[in-house]
C-alpha cells in the first residue's frame, strides 16, 4: 500500500520537475564566478543585481560555488556586483555578451590614512530557497554569547535544558562546518555551550532540506564558523563556573595552525556536572468494581564527566585538490542514585504498603569517530568530486544494583528485601562511504551522490537477582539482542536561476536490509523495503524587500535501534519497555511556504501528512498494576504549524528577536479515540542593549509556551526567563559574561497521558536556575584561514541512538 502511494507521489513530481524543463529550455544564460581578487577563493552569497534605466529588475545571490548566471534575455544595461567587505563591481551591459567576463574579481576595502573603515553589515536574517540564514558575524548577538544561546533565538528553534533541539517543531541534525556533530542531548548542549558566537559567520537553518541531504525526516541546522585568510597559529580557551543546587564546570582548548597547504587542527574539552531532578506521578486505574491509585514519586541525583579530544589535517595537494582526516573522541562517565517509594491503594491519599526502591547507577562510555575525505575541482569552474568515508562506534558499560523494600504504612518490614543488579554492555558501529558530484550543465546546475551505510548494534542485559544460594541469572530480565542494518543510496538533482526564479529539484531513492536477533527469546525478524524520496523547492524574488518560498519533501524516519528489540525490559517495580519488531518506519510528506519583508519579518506556514506515524504508547495490567510502554504505529498524523519572527536592530544600542509559533496536532490510532486536540502556543523575546565603547551587552530572554492536548498527552505550561551580561576586556580578546538561567525558578513542568484505559499524571521538577561565569580568550593570529567544509554520511544513524 505503501509503496504504491510513494509510485504514485513520484510520478506526480517527476512530471513538475519535466515541465520546469519545458519552460526554462529556451532560456539564454552565461554562468560567471565572483572571487576574491587577493586570494582567488570564490565567494557564495554575493548580491548580484540587474538594473534598467537606475531601477532594480531582478536580483540573485552566488552558490556555494561562487557561481551565478546572467540573464542575456533579460532586460537591464547595467550589472551590480556586492559582497560584505568588498568594494561594488559594476558592469555596463551593450547587447554584446563577451562583455562579461567568466571571473568577477572583487577587491576588499582598505583602511585609509584618517582610519576610517568602508563597511556594510548584512541583516541578521535572510532567506534564500529551503533556508533561512542568521548572519552572526554581522550582528552584535556575538558578543560574548556562545553557540547554544545564539541557538536558542533563532527563528522556529526550540532549545531545551536537557540539549533536545526542534525546528519548527522537527527534530535537528546539528552540523558544524557542513558535518555532523554526532552528539545529542547534554554532550550536544556542551560543545555548543563551548563555541563562542564570535568564532560563527552564519546558522543556516533548513526546516525541509532537499533529497540532497539524508532522507530521515530531521530538519538541518548548520553552524559555519568564519573563514579567515592568513597563515600562523591561533587558538581559543573557554572557561565556565556555574552553580544551581550543585557546583558544575566546562573548559575547553582548540587550536589551529595553517602554514603552506597544510592546516592542523584540534582540540580538548573536559565537563563536570551534578544534576538534581524529581518527579512524582499518579496512576489510576478504574476496573469493572473499584478505582485503584498507584503513586511513584522518584527523586535523582546524577554525576557527570564528559571529556573529548580532537585532531584534523587538511591537506591541499594542489589548488584543485585536497584530502584531510578527522578523529574525534568523546568519553563520559555518569553516576546516578535514585530514590522511589510506589504505593498502590483504593483511596488517593493513603495506602496499606509501600516499596521502598533504591537504585545505584555506574555507566562510562567511549565514542570515537573518524572521517576521511578526498575533494577535487576538475577545471576552474564548476565540476567538483566529494569522496567521504566515516566510521562511529559507541560503547557503554553500564552497572546497576536496585534494592527494593516492602513496609506497610507504620514503615515495618513485610518481607525479605529484593536485590538486583545489572550488567548491560552496548556495542553499536556504523560504517558509511559516499561519493557527491556536482557540475553545470548549460543553464542548469546537477548535483548528484551515492551512499552505502552498515549499521550494528549488540546489547546484552544481563540481570541478576540475589538468593539465599548467592547471585543467579533472572531469566525474566535477561536480555541478549542483536540488530543489522544496510543501505544504500543515490540522488540527483538540478538547480537553476531564472529571472527572479530559484528552482532546485531532486529525487532521493534508497533500499534497506534489516536483521534483527533475539538470542533470548530465539526470534528472529528480517525487512527489506525500498522507497522514493523526491523533494522540490521554488523561491521567487519579489523584490529587495520581498521573497517568497515554496518547498515540497517526502522523507522517512526509522526506528530507534532498541525500539525494535522485542524483549520486556525493567524500569521500575511498575514499569516496564517493550519493543516491537513490527514497528514500521514511517513516511511524512512536508509543504512550506516562506514569506520574507525587509530583512526582518519572517513568516512559516507548513503542513505535514504522516503515514505510519510511530509513538510510544502504554498500556496496564489491571491484575499486576504494571505499567508497559511501547512503540506502536499509527494510521496516520496531522500536524500543521505557523511561525512568525521579528528581528531587527532598532538603533545601534537596541536590539529584538521576537518569534510566535503555533501548531496543530492530529493523529489516530487504530481501536483508541483520543481526547479532543488543542493548538499549541509558543512565544520567545530577546531584547538586547549594546554600548559599543564600553564593549558592553546586557541581555533578556523569555519564552512561554502554553498548555495544549494533543489527542493522547496533555503538555502543562512552560515558561522561563534568562538574563546575561557581557564584557568586552584584555582589549578585545577576552569576554567575560555572567548569566542566569531561569531566574523565577518556575521551568516545571506537568504533562499527562491518557491513552485508552491509562490516565497517567506526571509533575517534573528539574534542577534549572544556574548562574555561571564564562570566560573566554582567543589567542594567536586572528586571521587564520578555516579549516574545510565537509559534510559526513552517518548523522541520521548516529541520531537513531537514543531512544
Amino acid at each position: 500500500m505503501y509503496s504504491k502511494r510513494a509510485n504514485n507521489s513520484i510520478c506526480c513530481l517527476l512530471l513538475i520537475q519535466f515541465i520546469f524543463l519545458i519552460c526554462t529550455a529556451s532560456g539564454q544564460g552565461k554562468k560567471t564566478i565572483v572571487a576574491d581578487a587577493l586570494t582567488k577563493k570564490t565567494l557564495a552569497d554575493a548580491s548580484v543585481h540587474w538594473v534598467q534605466n537606475k531601477k532594480l529588475v531582478h536580483t540573485t545571490k552566488t552558490n556555494q560555488e561562487g557561481a551565478f548566471q546572467i540573464l542575456i534575455a533579460e532586460a537591464f544595461d547595467q550589472l551590480q556586483v556586492s559582497y560584505i567587505g568588498y568594494q561594488n563591481y559594476f558592469i555596463q551591459y551593450n547587447g554584446n555578451q563577451t562583455n562579461f567576463p567568466d571571473t568577477i574579481f572583487l577587491q576588499q576595502y582598505v583602511q585609509s590614512k584618517s582610519n576610517v573603515t568602508v563597511t556594510v553589515k548584512k541583516p541578521l536574517l535572510s532567506m534564500t530557497a529551503g533556508k533561512i540564514t542568521m548572519n552572526i558575524s554581522e550582528s552584535g548577538m556575538a558578543v560574548g554569547n556562545s553557540a547554544w544561546e545564539t541557538l536558542q533565538i533563532a527563528p522556529g528553534v526550540n532549545a531545551t535544558e536537557e540539549g533536545s533541539v526542534t525546528l519548527n517543531s522537527k527534530s535537528v541534525t546539528i552540523y558544524i562546518d557542513g558535518r555532523p556533530s554526532y552528539l545529542t542531548g547534554d554532550q550536544l548542549k556542551t560543545l555548543l555551550s563551548n563555541m563562542p558566537a564570535s568564532t560563527i559567520d552564519k546558522i543556516e537553518l533548513i526546516s525541509n532540506p532537499s533529497a540532497k541531504y539524508q532522507a530521515n525526516g530531521a530538519a538541518i541546522i548548520n553552524i559555519k564558523t568564519n573563514k579567515l585568510k592568513n597563515y600562523g597559529t591561533n587558538g581559543s580557551f573557554t572557561t565556565i563556573l556555574g552553580t544551581s543546587r550543585y557546583f558544575r564546570t566546562t573548559n575547553s582548548l582548540d587550536l589551529n595552525y595553517r602554514k603552506n597547504k597544510v592546516n592542523l587542527y584540534g582540540g580538548l574539552n573536559f565537563s563536570k556536572n551534578r544534576t538534581y531532578f524529581k518527579y512524582s506521578n499518579i496512576r489510576i486505574l478504574n476496573t469493572f468494581t473499584q478505582t485503584i491509585y498507584a503513586k511513584e514519586p522518584r527523586t535523582e541525583w546524577t554525576r557527570n564527566y564528559n571529556e573529548g579530544i580532537k585532531l584534523g589535517m587538511d591537506l591541499d595537494l594542489s589548488k584543485k585538490t585536497t584530502i584531510g582526516f578527522l578523529v574525534h573522541t568523546t568519553m563520559g562517565k555518569k553516576e546516578k542514585n535514585g530514590l522511589s517509594h510506589s504505593t498502590i491503594s483504593l483511596q488517593q491519599n493513603s495506602y496499606d504498603s509501600i516499596i521502598h526502591t533504591n537504585t545505584e547507577n555506574h555507566s562510562s562510555t567511549l565514542s570515537p569517530s573518524i572521517n576521511i575525505f578526498f575533494k577535487t575541482t576538475f577545471d576552474s569552474t564548476d565540476k567538483e568530486l566529494l569522496l567521504n568515508a566515516d566510521f562511529f562506534q559507541y560503547t557503554q558499560q553500564w552497572e546497576e544494583n536496585i534494592t527494593a523494600g516492602f513496609k506497610n504504612a507504620s514503615g515495618t518490614s513485610i518481607r525479605t528485601d529484593e536485590l538486583r543488579r545489572n550488567h548491560s554492555p552496548t556495542i553499536l558501529q556504523l560504517f558509511s562511504a559516499t561519493a557527491d558530484y556536482s557540475q553545470s550543465i548549460k543553464k542548469w546546475k546537477l548535483e548528484s551522490g551515492i551512499k552505502t551505510t552498515m549499521v550494528n548494534t549488540d546489547n546484552n542485559i544481563q540481570w541478576e537477582s540475589l538468593s539465599q544460594t548467592g547471585w543467579q541469572n533472572d531469566t525474566l530480565r535477561t536480555n541478549y539482542f542483536i540488530y543489522k542494518e544496510y543501505t544504500q543510496a543515490a540522488y540527483a538533482g538540478l538547480y537553476r536561476t531564472v529571472k527572479k526564479f530559484d528552482l532546485e529539484s531532486m529525487i532521493r531513492v534508497e533500499q534497506t536490509n534489516v536483521k534483527g536477533n533475539s538470542i533470548t527469546l530465539r526470534q528472529h525478524f528480517n525487512k527489506q523495503y525500498h522507497n522514493w524520496f523526491p523533494s522540490l523547492s521554488m523561491q521567487y524574488n519579489i523584490n529587495p524587500k520581498n521573497q517568497l518560498s515554496l518547498s515540497y519533501r517526502k522523507s522517512i524516519n526509522r526506528p530507534y535501534y532498541n525500539y525494535v528489540n522485542p524483549f520486556k525490559i525493567f524500569k521500575s517495580q511498575y514499569n516496564y519497555f517493550e519493543g516491537n519488531p513490527d514497528l514500521d518506519p514511517s513516511f511524512t510528506h512536508s509543504i512550506e511556504l516562506s514569506h520574507s519583508y525587509q530583512y526582518a519579518l519572517f513568516t512559516t506556514i507548513s503542513y505535514n501528512y504522516t503515514d505510519q506515524y510511530s509513538a510510544s504508547f502504554a498500556r496496564q495490567d489491571t491484575n499486576t498494576k504494571i505499567l508497559t510502554y511501547f512503540p506502536s504505529n499509527y494510521k496516520y498524523a496531522k500536524t500543521a504549524q505557523c511561525n512568525i519572527t521579528f528581528s531587527k536592530q532598532l538603533t545601534p544600542k537596541h536590539f529584538i528577536n521576537t518569534n510566535l509559533t503555533t501548531s496543530y496536532f492530529k493523529a489516530a490510532y487504530p481501536g483508541i479515540i483520543p481526547k479532543k486536540n488543542t493548538t499549541s502556543i509558543t512565544t520567545s523575546f530577546y531584547y538586547a542593549y549594546s554600548v559599543k565603547k564600553q564593549g558592553l551587552k546586557l541581555e533578556v530572554y523569555t519564552f512561554v509556551g502554553l498548555p495544549y492536548h494533543d489527542g493522547f498527552y496533555y503538555q502543562g505550561l512552560n515558561s522561563f526567563c534568562n538574563i546575561a551580561a557581557n564584557k568586552e576586556i584584555l582589549k578585545k580578546r577576552a569576554t567575560l559574561r555572567m548569566n542566569c538561567t531561569n531566574v523565577f525558578g518556575v521551568n516545571n513542568l506537568a504533562a499527562r497521558t491518557e491513552i485508552g484505559d491509562v490516565y497517567l499524571s506526571n509533575r517534573i521538577f528539574r534542577d534549572s536556575r544556574t548562574i555561571n561565569l564564562n570566560f573566554t580568550y582567543k589567542f594567536g593570529n586572528k586571521n587564520i584561514r578555516q579549516t574545510k567544509n565537509r559534510r559526513s554520511s552517518i548523522s541520521s544513524e548516529t541520531n537513531r541512538v537514543g531512544g
